[in-house]
């Protein structure tokens, strides 16, 4: 008899536990066509792939084994490569997993705001996918997100990223993008080889990745604010449209083959805080005609200035002469090169300085009472290098509205009446 009633007892607590393994276990279910991973301890379920075709409806929750479910994530791989056209992403999610869509054949997706993360590789490859609605919510773009989405023209970045990483928009179809001013880093390679013709970079943001926005061939000019201390190698190497580039008054370091065979480029303006121009900065830039270097320059590496068919003028106002690698630039002998007055005889004797073909200073200042007159008032100051400081007779001087310099970039910083 006690052996009949210890049995009966050794099975109840059997069937207890394994009633209790299978609600707290994490299973793979199908319902309806859908494929879950359950986890039953927090009742809710990533949805996995499976035969997903056509136009699909996610649903929000369902049911299982009289338990209900929501459906709070999209899995890795969950639609890769499938033949679905069009999707309803519920509110109750809120991740998309690694690869969730990638090499998928759909034109458009609408996001829901609940969703806060988007996993690398998300939409990789989508090549019908011509709009996407971010959620407001999203706090990053995942690496290689939206890679070689070549149909892909525009994106806007909600308030809520912070971030975007690496290669992000690689080979993309982004022509213009607007970006948040809570963004404080772009990610290597972030938009590189895309159409982008222009980019506004806010104030946000600190550090832009290598090779950012290399081969974007269609870019034309950049902006680069004072919040950016770090702007990393190759950023813009072969931008072939690029002309014009002002860069941040914070960096002090143009890293290595920063502006790399920008072919066109004809126009940039060092900042006063750069200390150093490393190797190949400048490579290949070959319309560009003029450098100035700025006094705080300490360094100039080998190749920085390699390939500048067109450079002939070039303008240093550092007192003491950098150190100036080998082959920094080609042709020595053909280039002119302009050096503050009180400096001219040391640049003249510092080694590989001394081999510019002509080494010359011009004045820094016009005191008062050195003009009287300007009978050609918009040439008077016409190929001025050094000028800084104007100090004309107000009775007797006029100040040309427009100063005509042989450069595009304006040195005069202060116009003073005695």
């Amino acid at each position: 008899m006690k052996h009949f009633i210890f049995s009966k007892l050794l099975v109840a607590l059997l069937m207890m536990f394994c009633c209790c393994t299978t609600i707290m276990a994490s299973d793979v279910v199908i319902v309806d066509g859908f494929k879950y991973l359950i986890d039953s301890e927090k009742c809710e379920a990533t949805l996995l792939a499976n035969d997903y075709e056509g136009e699909i409806s996610i649903p929000a929750k369902f049911t299982y084994n009289g338990v209900e479910f929501y459906v709070g994530s999209l899995g890795a791989h969950c639609f890769e490569a499938s033949s679905i056209t069009k999707v309803d992403i519920p509110a109750s999610v809120h991740s998309l997993g690694q690869s969730c869509f990638e090499h998928c054949k759909i034109s458009t997706i609408s996001i829901p705001n609940s969703v806060t993360e988007i996993g690398s590789y998300c939409f990789s490859y989508c090549d019908n996918l011509f709009e996407v609605k971010l959620p407001s919510n999203l706090k990053r773009i995942s690496s290689n997100c939206f890679s070689s989405c070549q149909n892909l023209g525009k994106i806007e970045i909600p308030q809520s990223v912070k971030f975007l990483e690496n290669s992000c928009f690689i080979s993309s179809g982004i022509k213009k993008i607007k970006l948040s001013e809570t963004i404080t880093e772009i990610g290597d390679m972030a938009f590189a080889l895309t159409p982008i013709s222009e980019i506004e970079i806010p104030n946000s943001v600190t550090k832009i990745g290598a090779q950012c926005f290399s081969g974007c061939e269609y870019l034309k000019s950049i902006k680069i604010p004072s919040s950016v201390i770090e702007l990393e190698s190759s950023c813009f190497n072969n931008c072939k449209q690029l002309e014009k580039a002002i860069i941040s008054a914070a960096l002090k370091e143009m890293k290595d083959y920063m502006f790399d065979n920008c072919s066109s480029l004809r126009e940039i303006a060092l900042p006063s805080s750069l200390e150093m121009i490393d190797y190949g900065a400048f490579g290949y830039c070959s319309s560009l005609e003029c450098i100035i270097i700025p006094s705080s320059v300490k360094k100039i590496k080998s190749f920085a200035f390699n390939g500048c068919d067109k450079l002939i003028k070039v303008v240093c106002f550092a007192k003491n002469p950098p150190v100036l690698d080998s082959y920094s630039f080609e042709a020595l002998s053909s280039k002119i090169l302009y050096v503050p007055n009180k400096s001219l005889s040391e640049y003249k004797s510092t080694n590989i300085w001394n081999g510019f073909g002509i080494i010359q200073s011009a004045d820094e200042e016009i005191n008062p009472g050195t003009l009287s007159s300007c009978s050609t008032p918009n040439l008077t100051f016409f190929q001025v290098i050094f000028l800084s400081k104007v100090q004309p007779q107000v009775q007797n001087t006029i100040i040309p509205s427009r100063i005509q310099m042989w450069q595009p970039i304006n040195i005069i910083q202060k116009v003073k009446c005695s």
